[in-house]
């Protein structure tokens, strides 16, 4: 039996439309985490008498620590599993919020952000590699598309459901709150999430026949007398990334990806603080909150238009109308509302992006080396991710000006987006000799 082939060509089983809804909801718990801080950054720099710049360091510990997350964990679980690696990440964020909250400086708040932002990256890359490898073709995108809108919708929650939680308690019991649902998440993951079926047909032994036979018979299939060979190794999961035709597309996601989260990452954090400098202080809740619906938004219209689309296409097109957005905002300074709207249009296309991204990358690499090839990408990307808010930091501090500053973050996503028709291209080319392990599939993944 080939379980790639029953899983992605039979119709989805309520046990697979399950493990879709915990892992998405896993990715809105680490939306939560991760955005709450953008709602607390006024608190915490009234407390601590932060400069921008040293805000911008609070504002990105959390994506510095997504970035070890995604290029250590993730890969792990190429060793030990998808399940147990999003169990212990959920664990590490639940405590790096806890940690964040007694903090008694902006040194401990940091570190507290940074163990959060380990947890996030290890939840986010190893639930992606396992909702590749329990989604249907058929729903795939669909199905990467909600995963990509949890951030967004952890961080629309994060600014609804902190607001009277801050009231009475602080910015603190904000962070508490983070910790409390965190843990209930890593309880229901605990109890609901299998092992991945590819994981464990690349990983024989009689256990992992029994465990394979338990999830077939939950997903209605027939169980197996023994699981199917394993092909032959010929690198090890990290070199393997990095060699031939994955590896060239390897580099290239890499590229694009880091390009699009910088300046996705630049307007989710600084926005809030920028619509406030610029006069509109009124508006910075309502900014956050319709930057999260929107990314919500863009990641679920990817999900929905690649039914149709080609997703490499797809993914370029709205990167590049997210670059226009965010141009755009340099010549509407003097107009809060527009600003806005512009502000949620990007995040919007760049979530898109994003999705684009996720449903893209795992789909280049075999089993044995999607996790380490995916967590590699999202580590690149979580490294410019939390550069940006610093860089934003810098900027603004040096007095660039606004109009500046918009026009020197659109840049990156144009790159981005050439990068993805270039990766676009190569799929269309890809040659008769490429092995399925090592194939790109920006038109069918």
């Amino acid at each position: 039996m080939d379980i790639r082939a029953v899983i992605k060509d039979s119709p989805m089983s309520r046990f697979q439309i399950l493990t879709v809804i915990v892992c998405v909801a896993a990715t809105v718990v680490d939306g939560f985490d991760l955005i709450m801080v953008t709602f607390l950054a006024p608190q915490i720099s009234a407390e601590f008498a932060l400069s921008a710049s040293l805000l911008g360091v609070v504002l990105a510990a959390a994506t510095g620590g997504m970035v070890i997350g995604a290029a250590a964990l993730t890969p792990l679980a190429d060793r030990t599993g998808r399940r147990p690696i999003i169990l212990a990440s959920l664990a590490l964020g639940a405590v790096g919020m806890l940690v964040s909250a007694l903090s008694p400086d902006v040194a401990g708040l940091v570190c507290g952000r940074v163990i959060t932002g380990i947890g996030i990256g290890g939840v986010i890359g190893s639930v992606g590699v396992l909702l590749n490898e329990y989604s249907s073709r058929r729903r795939y995108g669909l199905i990467m598309g909600i995963f990509a809108s949890g951030i967004g919708l952890g961080g629309t929650l994060a600014g609804g459901l902190t607001a009277p939680v801050v009231a009475a308690f602080g910015w603190r019991g904000g962070l508490v709150a983070g910790a409390i649902v965190t843990a209930l998440a890593l309880v229901v993951a605990a109890v609901a999430l299998a092992e991945s079926l590819e994981y464990l047909a690349a990983h024989p032994s009689e256990r992992s026949l029994h465990r394979t036979n338990q999830i077939l018979r939950r997903m209605g299939h027939e169980p197996l007398t023994e699981l199917p060979p394993v092909a032959k190794r010929t690198a090890a999961p990290i070199r393997g990334v990095f060699v031939g035709r994955a590896g060239r597309l390897t580099v290239l996601a890499m590229v694009g990806f880091g390009t699009l989260q910088i300046s996705f990452y630049f307007v989710t954090f600084w926005m809030p603080q920028v619509v406030s400098l610029l006069g509109a202080p009124g508006l910075a809740v309502a900014v956050s909150m319709g930057m999260g619906l929107g990314a919500v938004v863009g990641s679920l219209a990817f999900g929905i238009l690649s039914t149709w689309i080609s997703r490499g296409a797809l993914t370029a097109v709205m990167i590049a109308l997210g670059a226009l957005a965010l141009a755009g905002m340099a010549f509407v300074t003097a107009a809060p509302n527009a600003l806005v709207v512009l502000a949620i249009t990007t995040t919007l296309m760049g979530s898109a992006g994003i999705a684009g991204y996720y449903a893209i990358v795992p789909n280049i690499y075999s089993a044995r080396m999607r996790g380490t090839g995916f967590g590699a990408v999202l580590a690149v990307g979580r490294l410019a991710a939390f550069t940006s808010p610093i860089i934003g930091g810098w900027l603004i501090d040096a007095r660039l000006g606004f109009v500046g500053v918009f026009v020197a973050f659109s840049a990156p996503l144009l790159i981005a987006a050439v990068v993805t028709v270039v990766i676009a291209s190569m799929g269309r080319r890809r040659e008769s000799e490429d092995t399925p392990s090592a194939t790109p599939t920006l038109e069918s993944a």
